[in-house]
C-alpha cells in the first residue's frame, strides 16, 4: 500500500472516532486555523495518539475540550521532532509513536485527556480505586477541578473509568484526608 494511501486510512480512521478538525504547525507551534488559535504549551490540550507512517508522516490525535477542538495534526517527522524541543516536552512525555501500516486493523486511543481509560473488561477491584478530592488530580480537560478519579494502584497514575465501572460495587472509593 503506498503511503499517501495508509495516510488517508489513519485520517479516515480517527475522524470515525471523533477527530474531525485539522490543525497544522505555524512557527513551530500547534495552530487551530479555523479559530485562527496557537495551543501554546501552557494550554490545556491532549496528544491523544500519535501514529507514524514509514518513517514519512507523523499523525497526532489532538483533544482540548476548553477549546472546543478535537483533530489531526499531519506533519513531517523532522517537525515532529521539532516541536517535541519546542516547550512542548511535557505534551509527548506518555506516548510514543505508533508504527501505522497496512498489517493494522482498526486503531484504538489508549489514552484520552492524558489518562488511560478502563473499561469494564479491564477493571480489577484490587487494582483500581476512585479517589475523592486528591490535591494531585490532573488538570480538568474543561479548564474545572475534579472531583473523584480512577486510580491504578499498580502503574501509580490517574485513570478514566467508564461509567459501568463507577456502578460497580466493587469499587473502593478513597477520600483524601489531609
Amino acid at each position: 500500500m503506498e503511503v499517501n494511501d495508509l495516510l488517508s486510512d489513519l485520517l479516515f480512521e480517527l475522524d470515525d472516532l471523533g477527530y474531525r478538525q485539522k490543525l497544522e504547525i505555524q512557527e513551530n507551534q500547534f495552530y487551530f486555523m479555523p479559530k485562527s488559535l496557537v495551543l501554546k504549551p501552557s494550554d490545556l490540550f491532549f496528544i491523544d495518539a500519535a501514529f507514524i507512517i514509514e518513517e514519512k508522516f507523523v499523525v497526532l490525535a489532538i483533544n482540548s475540550p476548553l477549546f472546543s477542538i478535537k483533530g489531526t495534526l499531519t506533519t513531517s517527522k523532522a517537525d515532529y521532532n521539532s516541536l517535541r524541543t519546542n516547550g512542548y516536552e511535557s505534551m509527548f512525555a506518555l506516548f510514543s509513536l505508533k508504527s501505522y501500516d497496512e498489517s493494522v486493523s482498526g486503531i484504538k486511543i489508549e489514552r484520552q485527556y492524558n489518562m488511560r481509560k478502563i473499561t469494564k473488561n479491564d477493571f480489577d477491584p484490587m487494582r483500581y480505586e476512585l479517589r475523592k478530592e486528591f490535591p494531585d488530580f490532573p488538570p480538568c480537560p474543561y479548564g474545572h477541578t475534579f472531583n473523584g478519579l480512577g486510580y491504578d494502584s499498580e502503574m501509580n497514575e490517574y485513570v478514566r473509568f467508564t461509567s459501568s465501572i463507577l456502578k460497580d460495587e466493587r469499587l473502593k472509593t478513597i477520600k483524601y484526608k489531609a
